[in-house]
């Protein structure tokens, strides 16, 4: 009976459901675009009150591909989670000024670049 128990147990932790993302909303300016060989391209947001976020956007390639450019000075809207080592990774960065908005993640984090779902 104990094994069968731990059976059930195992079975269930295999099929749950990651948890849900603490997803934030963040308005500012773009302080900098960083871009670092080897590293995931980030933008640096100056946040209302003189706070500064590090905000991981995503791939290289898949900025150009979809002919996103953020600039410093320009006004911004990002939508994230939190992880370790930055503020926010990004799921979605818009650009009211060009009106330009892209979505890098699904819901659930996961890169649209590596054969996601489709932004809306």
């Amino acid at each position: 009976m104990k094994s069968l128990t731990l059976l059930t147990l195992f079975g269930a932790l295999a099929f749950a459901q990651p948890a849900a993302l603490q997803i934030q909303e963040i308005r500012g300016t773009i302080a900098s675009v960083n871009l670092v060989a080897g590293n995931m391209p980030s933008i640096t947001v100056n946040v209302d009150g003189g706070r500064r976020s590090t905000v991981r956007l995503g791939s290289i390639r898949y900025l150009i591909a979809n002919d996103f450019n953020p600039k410093s000075g320009q006004p911004v809207v990002v939508r994230g989670f939190p992880q370790p080592g930055v503020d926010l990774v990004a799921i979605s960065v818009e650009l009211p000024k060009t009106r330009q908005k892209l979505t890098l993640r699904d819901e659930q984090g996961r890169p649209l670049w590596r054969g996601g779902p489709p932004p809306l």
